[in-house]
């Protein structure tokens, strides 16, 4: 699971958007977004630098989150 930043994602529109997105490339992935810490967590066979490729492309700019 990766976790990102995105800083632009404030409402369940913008986590759709993602999500139809990612399930373009990935039709298996599965996010959990917390709207409240602009948060998004992400399961998928892609790496992490095209997963935020894809939320870039998307219209978001996303930072990946090391913990």
């Amino acid at each position: 699971m990766y976790k990102f930043k995105v800083e632009s994602m404030h409402c369940m529109s913008c986590v759709h958007n993602i999500d139809d997105a990612l399930k373009e490339v990935d039709p298996k992935a599965e996010i959990k977004a917390d709207l409240k810490n602009k948060t998004l967590a992400i399961e998928s066979s892609q790496s992490p630098e095209s997963l935020k490729k894809i939320i870039t492309e998307a219209g978001y700019e996303a930072l990946v989150v090391t913990e």
